[in-house]
């Protein structure tokens, strides 16, 4: 898991960059750790529901996207994306692989918003 979180991170960065925003490594980090935070939501959402016990409000999902994103930034403290732009310099399918992490966002997006709707 890891790997893929840091994999997103550069990915993402590499397509900000790409795109002239010069404060793409803080945009990255927000954009990997909020679908991180989306996932831990539909988690408490499906729980929630389970146990019949109305754990999420609208005042928690903020906090856990506080949480989320400090600790992203906590996390990818000593990750620097010239590094792994390096590391990822030829790496094969890149393409593809940039669908994958695009995917994986939008994916965590809408799972969410369908445990929403469903659930509550």
């Amino acid at each position: 898991m890891k790997t893929f979180i840091i994999y997103c991170y550069y990915k993402t960065s590499k397509f900000y960059k790409d795109w002239g925003e010069k404060g793409y490594s803080g945009t990255s980090k927000t954009i990997v750790f909020g679908s991180i935070a989306l996932n831990l939501l539909t988690i408490l959402t499906i729980v929630s529901f389970v146990i019949k016990i109305r754990i999420i409000s609208i005042e928690i999902i903020p906090i856990v996207f506080i949480l989320s994103w400090f600790f992203g930034c906590f996390y990818m403290r000593g990750i620097r994306y010239e590094d792994l732009e390096m590391k990822y310099y030829n790496e094969s399918n890149s393409t593809i692989k940039g669908w994958i992490v695009f995917g994986y966002y939008f994916l965590s997006t809408i799972l969410y918003a369908l445990c929403l709707i469903y659930f509550n």
